[in-house]
């Protein structure tokens, strides 16, 4: 049976292999005459990708002493991702000139006629049908999700404590490899979505586009064989 660190290494690497199709990729998209919001959805987008691919690197070479890092870094890649899409579409142009000046997002109003600043789950339910997401809800799940088990990493909290008692009594990362394996699953997915983001905003042919495609999708669906021989195996293939 394989241990813990060869499971989380072998998905690493798989989901390593994909991520990196993902850059050259939207290396050959032509985005035009560049304005502030496609420069900004450009960026944010292949920002949110290039965060992803660092996780599969501290995963699958530093799992036991980087693994908490590598965790951390989900957050920020899903941040990316959201930013990416709300600039590529949902935001009107005041919200990209106010973000331009301010370095920050605009609050929106609320029913109760008051604003307040964004939170991540609202940004994820906005630009949800930006990322032509197949089951509704989903997004804003994963990023309630991350509130929960993510923003404690970054902040020192419970979370965190919890990951480095082990039950050897030892101070180190402890996580079983389902935790990993999830992660690395979600930074697939979301380095998928940036990449939607980069062809949506790109002004190639759909002939060009399909074209620049084919390598990430064929990519793709190698990691999903993969994935699913290992998960039928009970992660044991």
């Amino acid at each position: 049976m394989p241990d813990n660190i060869e499971i989380v290494r072998d998905v690493a690497n798989r989901a390593m292999e994909h991520i990196e199709t993902i850059p050259a990729a939207m290396n050959r998209f032509s985005y035009g005459a560049r304005n502030p919001r496609i420069d900004l959805a450009a960026k944010l987008s292949r920002a949110s990708v290039d965060y992803g691919r660092a996780i599969t690197i501290l995963a699958a070479d530093c799992y036991l002493d980087l693994g908490a890092p590598a965790l951390s870094l989900h957050r920020m890649q899903l941040e990316q991702l959201l930013r990416a899409a709300f600039f590529a579409g949902p935001a009107s142009e005041e919200e990209v000139e106010f973000f331009i000046r301010n370095d920050k997002l605009r609050c929106r109003p609320r029913a109760n006629g008051k604003t307040y600043p964004m939170t991540l789950n609202e940004l994820a339910e906005i630009v949800e049908p930006q990322l032509d997401e197949e089951v509704e809800g989903r997004l804003p799940r994963i990023v309630r999700n991350s509130a929960q088990n993510l923003n404690p990493l970054i902040h020192g909290g419970h979370a965190l404590i919890n990951l480095y008692s082990g039950p050897d009594g030892l101070v180190g990362f402890h996580a079983g490899p389902e935790v990993m394996w999830n992660t690395l699953d979600n930074a697939v997915g979301f380095a998928n979505f940036s990449l939607a983001i980069a062809a949506k905003i790109s002004v190639n042919t759909r002939e060009e586009v399909s074209e620049i495609l084919q390598e990430p999708f064929a990519s793709l669906h190698r990691w999903q064989e993969h994935i699913r021989s290992r998960r039928e195996a009970g992660a044991d293939a």
